[in-house]
């Protein structure tokens, strides 16, 4: 996956040499969940996170109609979950059942390097439309997963970081931790995928924008379960 990226970084800059480059800005709210390799998982359901994504673009035309963009963003993704469940835990006389409900927010930052290969076609004036599409680079800089939940009327609170490895620890109602004496890593840093955009640009210079993010390569470092990063970008840039 590094020589990946360096290949593609390597190709943006020679194509920054060889053509005529326009560069610019953008910024907008994504909204991004999970795609587990199964249909429960082992989080039942992966519920849709809103964050953000900025960045800059470069784009190198080839003609009037194509050109390649490439862009160096920074984006929030993840997702949320709610498990409600019953366990059954060993009482004073046999076992009893303690209802228990988890809500968890994982919250991944990434790097994107996107390159696509651009299709404008004009419009009202100098207004264009134009799609894109094309493969997709991340690599995961940080981020947490945090966990509220209550079990009978007993509350705790715990995070952990998702790129490396650490430890889950429990906080109790009265500010009381409780560590699991484990480390591990909840989320592989690399990732690749396709994307894909549709945007209109008003004078050459401002770009509305909606964009697809597919990730095609797992990024869970749990064993039983695999996930794929699913985003959909809604976002506003400005030309130079």
């Amino acid at each position: 996956m590094k020589k990946q990226f360096i290949l593609a970084v390597a190709f943006l800059y020679s194509l920054t040499v060889a053509s005529q480059v326009n560069f610019g800005v953008k910024a907008g709210t994504t909204l991004s969940t999970f795609k587990s390799s199964t249909d429960n998982g082992i989080i039942p359901e992966y519920n849709t996170l809103a964050g953000f994504q900025g960045g800059a673009f470069a784009e190198a035309a080839i003609n009037s109609y194509f050109s390649f963009q490439s862009e160096l963003l920074f984006t929030m993704r993840g997702a949320k979950s709610t498990i409600i469940q019953t366990v059954s835990i060993p009482g004073p006389s046999g076992f009893i059942a303690v209802p228990v409900k988890l809500k968890t927010t994982f919250v991944p930052l990434y790097i994107d390097l996107p390159v696509y290969l651009k299709v404008g076609f004009p419009s009202a004036g100098s207004d264009r439309l134009s799609i894109g599409v094309g493969p997709l680079f991340s690599y995961g800089i940080g981020g947490k997963a945090k966990f509220k939940g209550s079990a009978n009327s007993e509350n705790f609170t715990a995070e952990m970081k998702l790129f490396s490895e650490d430890e889950l620890e429990l906080g109790d109602n009265n500010g009381n931790t409780n560590p699991s004496g484990e480390s591990f890593t909840l989320l592989k840093r690399f990732d690749a995928g396709i994307a894909g955009f549709v945007s209109y640009e008003f004078n050459n210079h401002i770009t509305l924008c909606l964009n697809y993010q597919y990730g095609l390569k797992n990024i869970s470092a749990d064993p039983e379960e695999d996930l794929w990063n699913r985003c959909l970008t809604i976002s506003a840039g400005y030309k130079f």
